[in-house]
């Protein structure tokens, strides 16, 4: 996982709902993916519908929940790391509840499901948006090529 250290949460309750290696190589494909050699952390968190809406509510103000929320962190030039020390590209918050039912929704397990959410929170955190239809193509066929990467295409 050279050039990507992940820092994977758990919200008490769901510690067990999945491996933490399995999220931290996920997250670390989904960046590798978008190239650059430069070193950089980035933390995802795993959470419950509250949380998740309560963040959505206070920086996005929608007063409601969904499924991943990015938060990217813009580095300062200015700043200098010290040595081995990886900048930091931003938080993926991820409802554990909403991956459930999105899962029984898609007809696919909730394994996949948080996949594509792991991929789709890093992707935002690399600049991909998805306001336009060409965004949201571009994005979207991103997600796909990250997914077949890992043998998990929608």
């Amino acid at each position: 996982m050279d050039g990507c250290r992940v820092s994977v949460q758990f919200e008490p309750g769901f510690e067990a709902v999945l491996e933490r290696d399995w999220l931290e190589r996920l997250a670390c494909a989904s960046f590798e993916r978008e190239g650059g050699d430069q070193e950089l952390a980035l933390g995802l968190v795993i959470a419950g519908d509250d949380q998740v809406r309560a963040l959505n509510r206070d920086f996005r103000r929608r007063d409601e929940v969904t499924d991943v929320l990015s938060f990217p962190l813009a580095p300062d030039p200015e700043f200098i790391l010290p040595p081995g020390e990886a900048g930091a590209l931003g938080e993926v918050v991820l409802s554990y509840p909403r991956a459930e039912a999105q899962a029984a929704e898609h007809g696919c397990s909730v394994e996949e499901e948080v996949a594509r959410l792991v991929v789709h929170g890093v992707l935002h955190l690399n600049g991909y948006d998805h306001e336009t239809p060409e965004e949201e193509a571009r994005m979207r066929a991103r997600e796909d090529e990250v997914l077949a990467r890992l043998e998990m295409a929608s």
